[in-house]
């Protein structure tokens, strides 16, 4: 993990360590939040969940367990991570609530199949009381009580098109779900019983592969397998799509309400307007090789991105001036 400045120099690293001779990839996105007034960074990798010090790169704890694709969710008032859990042989998949001051395990609730990991990186409410995750193998969304993280209870749980990986959008009107594979459907339910929203339909033409994303003026942003990005309404109702040309990862709103679409191969950043018009395209090569795999970070006015090919890249996101 590196820890850079704005201008890309290097301030600090840290390796996780290895086990039996075996290093340890990263295999979540990294959650920033703040522990007894110091910032530190959040993730998971295959063999531990750190809290890293991003001012010195020194672990304040590492906590044993293979974590695969869910990003842990800090609920800094109750001093919470909320992370999905490798299974592993004869267990369930779990979602695992840890003490982010110091990576005490307080409690898991099994969300999974045996001998599988739970990838859905959970959703909080913003009074901190409930998490919403779904299941990557059986096609569920729980709503989670987690008044008591020691013993995580579920409010509801309902069925879902198709297995869920994506996070889910939580509002305080709906919570909305994007189905994987074949589900093709974008659900809305009712966060207090789960309840189908009865004026909400949006099918798409193939699966999604993007987290549900909402924009400033309360429009719905999701990408689909096929390459389609979607900006939809709260019924549903489709308001405009791009074609980005291939898979993409998760977007990002920046300043102006510009979204910023990552293309996967070969990587391509695309600037468009709520109304998804294009502003600009970047795409540092064309070898299928230099891939955009995770989503972009906005900072000020400047957007940075990672590939495949160990680079990082930073573009300007100042919003035009005029039209």
């Amino acid at each position: 993990v590196y820890i850079l400045d704005p201008s890309g120099t290097e301030l600090c690293n840290w390796q996780v360590p290895s086990v039996n001779g075996s290093l340890s990839d990263i295999a979540t996105p990294i959650t920033v939040g703040m522990v007894n007034g110091k910032e530190h960074a959040f993730f998971g990798s295959t063999r531990f969940l750190v809290a890293l010090n991003t001012a010195d790169c020194k672990p304040l704890w590492t906590h044993p367990n293979q974590y695969l694709h869910s990003r842990p969710a800090h609920d800094a008032a109750a001093d919470v991570l909320y992370v999905g859990a490798y299974g592993g042989v004869a267990t369930r998949a779990r979602l695992e609530a840890v003490r982010a001051s110091t990576g005490q395990l307080l409690g898991t609730f099994d969300a999974g199949a045996i001998n599988s990991g739970l990838h859905c990186s959970p959703g909080l409410s913003s009074d901190g009381k409930t998490v919403y995750v779904g299941d990557n193998e059986t096609p569920t969304l729980y709503a989670l009580d987690v008044s008591n993280p020691a013993s995580m209870q579920a409010r509801w749980s309902k069925a879902t098109s198709d297995k869920v990986k994506a996070r889910p959008l939580v509002t305080p009107q709906a919570i909305y779900v994007a189905a994987e594979g074949g589900g093709q459907t974008l659900h809305a339910f009712a966060p207090a019983d789960g309840s189908p929203l009865p004026n909400f339909s949006f099918l798409a033409k193939s699966g999604f592969m993007t987290d549900p994303l909402l924009g400033a003026d309360g429009e719905i942003y999701v990408g689909s397998q096929d390459g389609m990005f979607y900006s939809i309404d709260t019924n549903g109702k489709e308001l405009a799509s791009f074609d980005v040309g291939g898979r993409m990862r998760n977007p990002v709103v920046g300043p102006g309400n510009i979204v910023y679409l990552p293309r996967l191969k070969p990587g391509r950043l695309v600037a468009l307007t709520s109304k998804l018009e294009p502003l600009w395209t970047a795409q540092p090569s064309s070898s299928t090789d230099h891939r955009f795999m995770g989503a972009p970070t906005i900072s000020g006015s400047t957007v940075y991105i990672g590939s495949t090919t160990g680079f990082l890249y930073a573009f300007d996101a100042t919003p035009p001036t005029s039209n």
